[in-house]
C-alpha cells in the first residue's frame, strides 16, 4: 500500500508540474521510461491515469500524444492477462479493443499502425482463449447450448484475429518493400527496416498459431 501510494504521488507530481512536465526531449524520454516502469510493476491503473494526464496536458509532445490510445490499450491487455477474474478480464479486453481500434482508425499511416493491428489480433486471440476457458467450466450436458455459444464465440474471435493478422501482414509486406535490399549498419533506416521485418515474421507466425488454435475449437 505504501509503495502504491508513493507511485500515485509521483503521478500526481507530474500533473502538478504542468506544461513543463514533458516539454524537453529529455523529459519526453523520462515520461516514456516512467510509463514503462509502471507497466513493468503491474501498476496498470496508475499507468492509465498517467496517460490521461499526458493526454490533457497541452505541452505533451505529439510523438507521445499520438500513441496514447494504443499505449492504453496495451496496458489493459496486460492487466487482462494477469487477472484470474474472467468477468473482469472480458471487461478489460473490451475496453482495450476500443482504445486500440481507435488508434488504428484515426492514424492508419502512423509508424506503429501495423504493430497496433497485430496487438488487436492478439487481443482477439485472448478473447478466444477467454471464451474457451468459460466453455470449459460449463457442464457438457446441463449447459450444452451455452457451451456451444461460447465455442462459437471462440471461433469468431479467432476468425477476427486471423483477419487482423492478414491485414497487418499485407501492410508490413508493403512497408518492407520500400526499403533497399541491403542497408549498411550505419544507415539510419536499418533499425526501422529490421523492426518492420521482425513484425512481419511475428504476424505470419502468430497467424499460423491462430489457425491451429481455431482448429482446436
Amino acid at each position: 500500500m505504501l509503495r502504491r501510494a508513493f507511485v500515485r504521488g509521483a503521478v500526481l507530481a507530474v500533473m502538478v508540474a504542468g506544461p513543463a512536465a514533458v516539454r524537453a526531449e529529455e523529459d519526453m524520454r523520462t515520461a516514456v521510461q516512467f510509463l514503462a516502469g509502471l507497466r513493468e510493476r503491474g501498476l496498470y491503473d496508475l499507468a492509465c491515469e498517467y496517460l490521461e494526464l499526458l493526454r490533457n496536458d497541452r505541452s505533451t509532445p505529439e510523438e507521445i500524444r499520438s500513441t496514447i490510445d494504443y499505449d492504453k490499450g496495451q496496458l489493459l491487455v496486460d492487466e487482462a492477462a494477469k487477472t484470474g477474474d474472467l468477468v473482469r478480464r472480458k471487461d478489460l479486453l473490451d475496453q482495450a479493443r476500443g482504445d486500440i481500434a481507435t488508434f488504428v482508425e484515426k492514424q492508419p499511416k502512423h509508424a506503429r499502425a501495423s504493430e497496433a493491428v497485430i496487438a488487436l489480433a492478439r487481443l482477439y486471440v485472448e478473447r478466444g482463449h477467454l471464451a474457451l476457458l468459460t466453455a470449459g467450466e460449463l457442464d457438457p450436458v446441463k449447459d450444452k447450448e451455452e457451451k456451444a455459444v461460447k465455442l462459437k464465440e471462440a471461433r469468431d474471435s479467432f476468425d477476427a484475429a486471423r483477419a487482423a493478422y492478414t491485414k497487418a501482414e499485407t501492410q508490413l509486406e508493403a512497408e518492407f518493400k520500400n526499403f533497399p535490399i541491403f542497408l549498411p549498419n550505419n544507415d539510419p533506416r536499418k533499425d526501422q527496416k529490421d523492426r518492420v521485418h521482425g513484425n512481419l515474421m511475428d504476424a505470419q507466425l502468430e497467424k499460423a498459431i491462430d489457425d491451429y488454435e481455431q482448429g482446436e475449437t
